[in-house]
């Protein structure tokens, strides 16, 4: 079954996980952002412009989820208490070390990464290419970004 634009999909198992999705990459957007402006240490330099490019990232991501939403007929969480009520990430203190964050990030990207996945199976199922195409090229940006994190922490 193909999904035509706009069209409600009452049964599928896609747009509440995409609501998921939106919600998670709000949480890890903002969280990216205070890892930006909190971090400290040797690595500064290299962790600021790293933190920066990643939350740019889930910035469009969360937007792309958003507007894929709204195209099958849902409705993203709006306010922040809705994001925080639907994500499945919690929030964390930013207060922490270099290497925690990179952890903590790490972490992060495995659990979406994983629920991604499951998303993506769930889309074929439905015969939504278009969703599959999104959640595609989001995990496998992920997925390079754990091991770029894992590059990262093996100096650890």
């Amino acid at each position: 079954m193909t999904h035509a634009m706009n069209e409600p999909l009452e049964d599928s198992t896609v747009v509440p996980a995409l609501s998921r999705h939106v919600a998670d990459a709000a949480v890890l957007y903002q969280r990216l952002r205070a890892f930006h402006w909190m971090i400290r240490g040797n690595a500064f330099f290299q962790l600021h412009a790293f933190f920066e490019e990643q939350y740019d990232f889930w910035a469009q991501a969360t937007d792309d989820l958003a507007e894929r939403m709204l195209a099958l007929g849902g409705r993203p969480p709006l306010t922040l208490r809705e994001i925080l009520a639907t994500a499945s990430l919690g929030e964390r203190s930013p207060r922490a070390a270099a290497g925690e964050m990179i952890r903590q990030y790490r972490d992060d990207l495995r659990h979406l990464r994983d629920a991604l996945a499951a998303t993506i199976t769930a889309a074929e199922a439905e015969g939504d290419r278009a969703t599959v195409n999104l959640l595609d090229g989001l995990r496998d940006n992920a997925e390079k970004t754990l091991w770029m994190l894992g590059a990262f922490l093996s100096g650890d």
